[in-house]
């Protein structure tokens, strides 16, 4: 029998964003010491595994800075420089032509793509994915719902507290690209890093790396850029806000997509002597229009 699992999308634009990621091929991760084969495990067996999985992620990511070397905090102190240059050069003209840019339609497209970096629609599709895994006992979409909420927890609570931290003012305040009023309260002081991009790259840029499909990863890259695009339409945030909120969420995903396949590797079957083999899942994608947009098919 074959279970569809179907994502609607619906892309309007391709947004590039740089990435950086450090891993280090040392760490080990204990994760499989009693729970061995998760095929034979039971449902709340599973469940409990996974949850584990998503508290050693949380560390592990957290963990990274603490590996980092020398290249490393060179890539960090760049982003930060590429980003002031950002803020120096292009943040307030950006601005300027999306308020000289507006119109009803895209008034209308920026409503329909804001709940869409909302963290209840976010994590309840997150939830949702990680459900369909678990019941239906999929290996692939239980992995993938498990590196998505590590992602989305990791970023968010780092948005949370740079956002208040930080206190950079909206374009929206009409005070400019350089106006900062640290631990500030007010909503008009919390550009930066932008939640919105946090919120639907976790999503799209796990699936984009899980899925090999080439038209889906354009929907889903494109999902997200139309999404920040949206923001600054809306004078919401600045190009470098939605960089720097991109250049994190993609670090952290690049991290949690390391440790979940690290924790594989650690896996044994009942026999401590016989690694389990983990063969990729034979799943067929394709995509095509649907109500709403484009539907995302993936069958097994």
């Amino acid at each position: 029998m074959k279970r569809i699992l179907t994502v609607f999308l619906l892309a309007f634009s391709f947004f590039s964003i740089p990435l950086y990621a450090q891993v280090e091929k040392s760490d080990t991760i204990d994760i499989a010491d009693t729970l061995r084969n998760e095929q034979n495990l039971k449902f709340h067996e599973r469940f409990l595994y996974d949850m584990k999985r998503i508290g050693g992620g949380v560390i592990y990511v957290y963990s990274r800075p603490f590996k980092w070397q020398g290249n490393d905090w060179a890539r960090f102190g760049g982003t930060v420089g590429t980003a002031a240059l950002m803020a120096a050069t292009i943040d307030e003209p950006v601005h300027e032509f999306f308020q000289d840019n507006q119109t009803q339609t895209l008034d209308e497209t920026e409503t329909f793509l804001f709940p869409f970096g909302k963290p209840g629609p976010t994590y309840l599709f997150t939830a949702g994915l990680y459900s369909i895994g678990l019941v239906a006992n999929n290996e692939w979409i239980r992995d993938t719902g498990v590196i998505i909420t590590v992602t989305l927890t990791t970023a968010g609570l780092v948005q949370t507290a740079a956002k208040t931290a930080i206190g950079r003012a909206r374009p929206s305040t009409g005070v400019g690209a350089w106006e900062y009023k640290p631990f500030d309260n007010r909503p008009g002081y919390h550009s930066l890093p932008s939640g919105h991009i946090i919120m639907i790259l976790s999503s799209a840029y796990v699936l984009g790396r899980r899925i090999d499909y080439l038209p889906a990863k354009i929907a889903m890259y494109g999902l997200a850029g139309a999404v920040g695009l949206s923001r600054m339409y809306s004078s919401a945030h600045f190009p470098s806000d939605l960089f720097l909120g991109s250049i994190l969420t993609i670090a952290c995903a690049e991290a949690s997509i390391r440790y979940v396949e690290k924790g594989k590797e650690k896996q044994f079957s009942l026999r401590d002597d016989e690694p389990v083999r983990h063969e990729p899942p034979a799943i067929r994608w394709s995509l095509g229009p649907s109500f709403g947009g484009l539907s995302l098919t993936g069958r097994f």
